[in-house]
């Protein structure tokens, strides 16, 4: 006898289907805030070459710091996305 019945083949399927939806969508999200986080460092980068008032390079050098920190974050959260995705493709 089968140990599983059509139903439950159906709901690994569709467990299977969430993964990949969340995969990719955890792919996009990663992409969109890379995006985002290069446009604040290279803003804050530009400002700092410019600014004329140096009583602004520390808060401008907390913001460039905690852009990086979160770039590593979220290339960090990439990279074990990548290594899911990969996972699960040779699972096949």
């Amino acid at each position: 006898m089968d140990r599983y019945n059509s139903s439950d083949t159906e709901l690994l399927l569709s467990e299977e289907d969430e993964f990949g939806h969340l995969v990719q969508i955890s792919k996009e999200l990663t992409h969109e805030l890379n995006n985002l986080l290069t446009i604040i460092l290279t803003n804050t980068q530009l400002v700092m070459l410019i600014a004329e008032e140096k009583e602004l390079m520390p808060h401008l050098k907390s913001v460039e710091d905690a852009t990086r920190e979160v770039e590593t974050i979220v290339q960090d959260f990439q990279k074990s996305v990548q290594a899911y995705d990969r996972k699960k493709v040779n699972d096949y």
